[in-house]
């Protein structure tokens, strides 16, 4: 809500109901997620498409990425441009931000829908969390590009700091939203067993170049962003 509080509208431009049929029935730049929140608004205002833009560019909020884009119409279909803003910064509840605008023109006016898309984090509950009972870990680590630097390892983690730290890792990340987080290069993949007796309790699966990774607890499989779990695993492999 508040980042369509705050969005850039032109001078003197007046609300109107957001379309449900027609060029501005849908934002031209949307997320793809189950956890999608999308609000909207639209607006008329007397200035020219060009100018529209022009100014929408040089009123991008601070701290923000923009990235725009348009669609060429065919005879009697009016061509929709748009602008998204995505904050570098994002609250904790967040996957994903971007405010939206689509926008057209018509006659001496401009049409323009604000869309203000967020993607809301899945709560993380405790039992999705590793227990604090557990005694070692085995960590195996296999590169996945050829040729490279990296070699295979495997090692044990026993009580202690270094455990420790690996679980308060892995239990601190948020829950990533499921099919949003996209992968780069892989350069290799990290496995790690946790056990709490002579059978693991818990699995955890991490591709190096994946912004988010897989934790198998208790039969089921928790989707996880990777930030400290993954500074953890390379300092102990470096190590």
């Amino acid at each position: 809500m508040r980042l369509l509080a705050e969005a850039w509208l032109p001078p003197a431009a007046t609300g109107m109901p957001v379309p449900t049929h027609g060029p501005l029935s849908r934002p031209q730049s949307t997320f793809a997620d189950v956890n999608l929140i999308d609000l909207s608004a639209a607006y008329q205002a007397t200035m020219r498409t060009f100018l529209v833009q022009e100014e929408l560019a040089r009123q991008a909020p601070p701290g923000t990425s923009y990235s725009g884009g348009g669609t060429l119409s065919g005879p009697g279909t009016p061509n929709v441009y748009s602008l998204a803003f995505a904050p570098r910064q994002l609250p904790s509840f967040a996957g994903a931000a971007q405010l939206v605008y689509s926008y057209y023109g018509y006659g001496p006016r401009t049409l323009i829908r604000i869309d203000s898309e967020v993607v809301w984090r899945p709560f993380r509950g405790q039992a999705t969390k590793l227990p604090p009972r557990l005694t070692r870990a085995e960590v195996r680590s296999v590169p996945q590009t050829s040729p490279t630097s990296l070699r295979s390892q495997s090692f044990s983690l026993g009580p202690g700091a270094q455990l420790g730290n690996l679980v308060s890792a892995v239990n601190s990340e948020p829950a990533a939203p499921p099919g949003f987080v996209g992968c780069a290069l892989i350069q290799q993949m990290i496995t790690v067993d946790f056990y709490a007796g002579s059978r693991p309790l818990a699995q955890l699966t991490l591709y190096v170049g994946c912004a988010d990774f897989t934790l198998r607890l208790d039969g089921r499989s928790i989707l996880l962003q990777v930030s400290p779990t993954l500074g953890v695993l390379q300092r102990l492999l470096r190590g």
